[in-house]
């Protein structure tokens, strides 16, 4: 199914002017490549398209086999294909923390750029290390109940060029935005979101600081018109957008106190301020399906990107109260032989399991580890020595390294469980666990060392349990 035909040729005007002609190079052949290829190919039937891919099985993709316009070039050097090839069309999982002096005549761009430079005006943009699929599920939920035409793309599964079959002339566009994605970008959505800061995806940039710069670029360009919603509790991100100088309207949201303009809570209800007024969003955001002081923090940010879309204040607090958590998310898996447990897979830094252990109390059992990326552990050691009748279950390079600090903090070795494969985690949890006790699967820790990726990992640990 084609755009209808003034979108159509909005994108084809719009990829026209990136010159493709000169030499495409769509670099990475998973699902976002695949539908790049598939968009040039509908609207240049003639263009020379360059693909390459570490993966060599992508040479066996029959529409690649079937174009002879079509060069593939796959294995270990792949990334070489970016000094040959003018206009580079990059995947967002694709790092070039190794790749060295690239020409400045190279124009490197995306999905994400691509669209959020047609339809910007257009897009509820969400950004941070956490909360990302929650926030912009939750709000594309809200707006969808109010628009039936309200689309959800981007980071979350669907590809941008995905939603483009469905566009109209104001359809709302609610994207998940990851800092993969925003790297390159020349373009911003008209409401922003950015959620935190923590350290995250050390494995991909060059530095800590190059992470939390990627991240600012989903406001970058806005302008006078445009809005950017940010986390005033949130003291890196607080440092960056107040200090420095941006062209949208800043509006702030808080669990910890008033805001001048934005969105914050009072005595359980979520408030609205615009200057010197005050409306009550919700009466009681606790009555909401998603659990702990970190969703709160989304919730609110939901909201001020809802009233700024245009929803009805009563429209946003149904639409936040009939809002169900994504899975993985402290889904409760639900409880065996007494033992509750949850699957918190998403959490793959430090101070969402922590979250997760304090909206969830007593823990008694705690499965952490993975991937190893260099993250700072310290602040989750302390955190878990102050609650010492834990069993700890660790797995992985990064479980391993946690097992070494919680050593050497003086934690009780008794209750530290180092696992030789994730599976392991299932007969420890039976010979250690207590009827009434809560098993929490919170990594602290990517799930590569063992699994694709977290989605794998969560249903896995949910697999075991159900077997049990």
């Amino acid at each position: 199914m084609q755009p209808n035909p003034s979108i159509y040729e909005k994108v084809r005007r719009q990829l026209e002017a990136i010159n493709p002609e000169k030499g495409l190079l769509i670099l990475g052949f998973g699902r976002e490549g695949r539908s790049s290829y598939k968009l040039f190919r509908s609207i240049f039937p003639d263009l020379r398209i360059t693909i390459a891919d570490r993966n060599d099985q992508i040479r066996n993709d029959e529409s690649l086999k079937n174009d002879r316009q079509a060069e593939v070039i796959t294995g270990e050097d792949y990334l070489k294909t970016l000094y040959t090839h003018p206009v580079v069309l990059k995947t967002p999982g694709i790092s070039f923390k190794e790749v060295k002096d690239i020409p400045p005549g190279i124009l490197i761009t995306s999905q994400t750029d691509l669209f959020l430079r047609m339809f910007g005006h257009h897009v509820t943009g969400v950004t941070g290390t956490k909360g990302k699929s929650t926030t912009t599920a939750l709000i594309h939920h809200i707006l969808k109940s109010h628009n039936p035409e309200a689309l959800l793309g981007g980071n979350i599964g669907i590809p941008p060029f995905e939603l483009l079959a469905d566009m109209r002339a104001h359809t709302p566009v609610v994207m998940e935005i990851s800092s993969h994605q925003l790297e390159y970008v020349k373009a911003s959505p008209h409401i922003a979101v950015f959620l935190n800061l923590y350290q995250e995806h050390l494995d991909h940039f060059t530095s800590y600081q190059a992470y939390q710069e990627s991240k600012l670029y989903i406001a970058r360009y806005q302008t006078n018109t445009d809005f950017l919603v940010y986390n005033q509790d949130d003291p890196l991100v607080r440092s960056h957008l107040e200090d420095g100088v941006w062209n949208s309207r800043l509006l702030a949201f808080s669990n910890l106190s008033k805001v001048v303009n934005g969105c914050y809570t009072h005595d359980g209800s979520v408030i609205f301020r615009d200057d010197s007024s005050e409306t009550t969003v919700m009466q009681r955001v606790d009555q909401a399906l998603l659990r702990g002081k970190h969703n709160v923090l989304n919730i609110l940010a939901a909201c001020l990107a809802a009233i700024h879309n245009g929803i009805p204040f009563a429209a946003i607090e149904a639409g936040v109260l009939s809002f169900h958590p994504l899975r993985h998310r402290l889904e409760e898996v639900g409880a065996f032989h007494g033992i509750t447990f949850f699957n918190d897979s998403i959490s793959t830094i430090p101070e969402a399991t922590m979250q997760a252990v304090e909206t969830l109390g007593r823990v008694d059992t705690l499965i952490l580890g993975g991937h190893d990326r260099g993250i700072d552990y310290s602040n989750l050691v302390s955190f878990l020595k102050g609650a010492s009748s834990r069993h700890l279950l660790l797995t992985g390079d990064a479980g391993k390294r946690i097992l070494d600090l919680m050593i050497q903090a003086g934690y009780d070795k008794q209750r530290l469980h180092f696992l030789a494969c994730f599976d392991d985690f299932i007969e420890v949890v039976r010979q250690v666990a207590q009827p009434g006790s809560i098993c929490l699967l919170s990594p602290a820790a990517s799930s590569y060392n063992e699994f694709r990726n977290f989605e794998e990992r969560g249903d896995r640990f949910i697999e075991l349990i159900m077997k049990w």
